[in-house]
């Protein structure tokens, strides 16, 4: 549909997103058939790449628009949540898309949303969200749609797409049980539900729990898994990881070593899709994103990392091994109190000189004092926070004085407003 109304304002066009908030998570593709049927049905003309997994998306889809924006192909690239901005949700030859496809993006949905609404079908703020990615990816003539799942699959709303090109899965592990089951073959088998006919399938290597799974769900051929055997770490600093991957060398800034298996499972699917070597190296070592083991600072190293669940943790635990041996490093953490953040406390606590905790600015955060008190069965040296500021601030001013590095992680809500704190702290430290 078309209609020559618009928002007039990018601060319009996010208050209309706000105002989607109200109607909450639902799943189900029924008001988003609805929705794009308004449309035009956008998801019918796309080369889609549909991303789904417990962790990793984000990362490999920065990875697959890297390289594709080497290849000098547009490639439009919808992840959720954003970090620092969340226009980041919708990203465009490696940036946040302009103001104007924003605006007329938001501006179409809205009049799609509205007459859906007097029929009191309420499309969520999700569900609107991925339309507006779906459809501007058709509008600014991209070739590649990279669409990254949320939660789920099977009833998640970027599961509109009839005809991905490609299914790609990230490590699956236990996450947002209460939505997707409590065990892994349920889960595995709601993320599987983006397979379609005709589709190729790409896998990180998996539990064998979920390779069944997705041994078969797979229509035609067969699974395309990542061969961690073969990849072998070279060196890792903050900031720097170099690994080969099936004999070929490759360098990136993204270096949390769990970007290994991320970086090989796009280097599969480049490599079937016949992207030169030179062009795949490239786009590995330009990759950037946000909050995945981002160091903000050095001298002492200030790091953000958005690992959130049990696997991502341990994942975690084992950069800060290699990356920290010798070096101090404190913590602030913030959870949601609907992971399953004992268990991740009992691996992480032990390895910190600190420990800050605060409570994130989120519906589903974990009080920061409960958290407090949780860490102390491992920790004896742990310090509430009743802010961000304050948390970043004491960080930083113990890490002037010691030397000793700071990470803050456990939930991506609150690591947007750590770097604000982060980026003042560093300001009024030039002015004093």
């Amino acid at each position: 549909m078309r209609t020559y109304w618009q928002f007039k304002s990018v601060a319009d066009a996010f208050e209309f997103l706000e105002s989607r908030n109200k109607y909450g998570s639902k799943p189900g593709l029924k008001r988003m058939r609805y929705l794009m049927g308004r449309l035009g049905y956008p998801q019918d003309r796309t080369f889609t790449i549909h991303i789904a997994g417990t962790n990793g998306k984000g990362s490999l889809g920065a990875y697959l628009e890297s390289i594709f924006h080497q290849a000098r192909m547009y490639a439009f690239h919808f992840s959720s949540p954003a970090v620092f901005d969340e226009r980041d949700k919708w990203r465009r030859w490696g940036d946040q898309i302009s103001d104007y496809y924003f605006i007329e993006c938001a501006s179409q949905v809205y009049a799609a949303t509205y007459s859906l609404d007097r029929m009191y079908i309420h499309p969520t703020r999700f569900e609107v969200e991925a339309a507006m990615a779906i459809y501007g990816s058709t509008i600014m003539g991209t070739e590649v749609l990279i669409l990254e799942a949320g939660m789920g699959g099977l009833n998640d709303a970027t599961n509109i797409i009839k005809w991905p090109k490609i299914c790609a899965f990230t490590n699956i592990s236990y996450d947002h049980m209460q939505f997707l089951g409590e065990s892994l073959t349920e889960i595995a088998t709601e993320k599987a539900g983006i397979i379609k006919p005709g589709a190729k399938v790409f896998s990180a290597e998996q539990d064998p729990e979920v390779k069944a799974v997705l041994d078969e769900k797979v229509i035609y051929g067969d699974v395309i898994y990542v061969d961690n055997s073969a990849i072998e770490l070279i060196s890792q600093k903050p900031g720097e990881l170099k690994f080969k991957y099936k004999g070929m060398e490759y360098e990136t800034s993204m270096s949390g070593l769990y970007q290994m298996k991320n970086a090989a499972l796009a280097i599969e699917i480049a490599r079937d899709m016949k992207f030169s070597e030179e062009i795949i190296a490239a786009g590995i070592k330009a990759a950037q994103w946000d909050g995945r083991f981002q160091v903000l600072s050095k001298e002492p190293y200030f790091i953000i990392d958005g690992a959130h669940n049990v696997d991502a943790v341990k994942e975690l635990a084992g950069t800060i091994e290699n990356c920290f041996t010798n070096q101090p490093i404190d913590f602030i953490i913030g959870v949601l109190k609907d992971k399953e953040h004992e268990k991740m406390m009992e691996i992480m606590a032990p390895r910190a000189s600190r420990i800050y905790t605060i409570t994130p600015p989120n519906d589903r955060g974990m009080d920061g004092q409960e958290l407090a008190e949780e860490i102390r069965q491992w920790h004896n040296d742990v310090v509430y926070c009743e802010s961000i500021e304050e948390a970043v601030t004491m960080a930083m001013d113990r890490g002037r004085e010691t030397g000793n590095a700071t990470l803050a992680f456990g939930s991506l809500s609150y690591l947007g407003e750590t770097k604000k704190c982060h980026d003042n702290y560093l300001k009024k430290q030039e002015i004093l």
